[in-house]
């Protein structure tokens, strides 16, 4: 049965079958689908050569192409940043107070607090320190893969029957008495 002589209802139960199961071979971020062994033997390539666009053919025929976004070199560098030395003396800071400090949020947010404190009047609480912390300079490198298929060209250039048994092949097999 063509899809011609198919009805809406019947096109839609093949058409649904062979999204969700598709969906899943050709989701992102998974190395072990068949999007990811195709990004893997791009990402190949792209460490021999440092090539970062490539032609996708079928038949010989371009119809789409893979491409990495590169991302740029960043230095290493060192920030100060608020943080919490010891709560043990941060507590006790926190206890010389006759004010009204929120003791209940405080209990729950004690370095958040502590932070705002010194953010808003300079004052360092006790337990607590301006540390220096190192973030590793990362080389310049791709993000994952971007894939662009032209169905038009897929259409031209595949036959049916490739079409057929690309599509078939993703289908489950019915089980016994189906």
């Amino acid at each position: 049965m063509s899809a011609v002589q198919m009805g809406p209802v019947e096109q839609f139960a093949v058409l649904q079958a062979v999204y969700k199961e598709l969906g899943s071979a050709l989701a992102t971020g998974d190395p072990a689908n068949l999007r990811g062994a195709v990004e893997g033997s791009y990402r190949e390539v792209y460490e021999m050569t440092g090539a970062t666009s490539f032609d996708i053919r079928l038949g010989g025929e371009k119809v789409g192409t893979f491409s990495f976004a590169k991302t740029p070199a960043t230095e290493e560098t060192t920030e100060r940043v608020f943080r919490v030395a010891d709560s043990d003396a941060l507590w006790k800071w926190i206890a010389q107070d006759d004010g009204d400090l929120e003791k209940d949020w405080c209990h729950d947010h004690a370095g958040e607090f502590a932070r705002h404190v010194f953010e808003q009047t300079g004052v360092m609480p006790d337990g607590c320190e301006l540390a220096e912390v190192t973030i590793p300079a990362k080389p310049a490198g791709i993000k994952g893969g971007t894939a662009r298929i032209y169905p038009e060209l897929v259409r031209k250039h595949a036959t049916f029957m490739q079409i057929a048994d690309s599509v078939m092949g993703f289908l489950p097999e019915p089980e016994e008495g189906e």
